[in-house]
């Protein structure tokens, strides 16, 4: 499974606002907030990500394809 590469398409929903791009270079969600971001694959891929507010938080996301039905 390799990274995801950063021109992958996205739509991120936060706020009532819906935004359709490539890539995610930053997204912040004030407390008490969620935010929806959908991504599109081609391929399974992995990608990481870090928080700028909490440097020592780090994790990764998984692009898998799951059956339905």
């Amino acid at each position: 499974m390799g990274s995801a590469p950063r021109c992958l398409p996205v739509t991120i929903e936060a706020g009532g606002i819906e935004v359709f791009g490539r890539g995610i270079d930053g997204l912040h969600v004030a407390p008490g907030q969620t935010a929806v971001i959908r991504l599109t694959h081609a391929q399974q891929a992995k990608m990481t990500f870090r928080c700028d507010l909490h440097p020592n938080l780090e994790g990764e996301l998984y692009l898998l394809d799951v059956p339905v039905g």
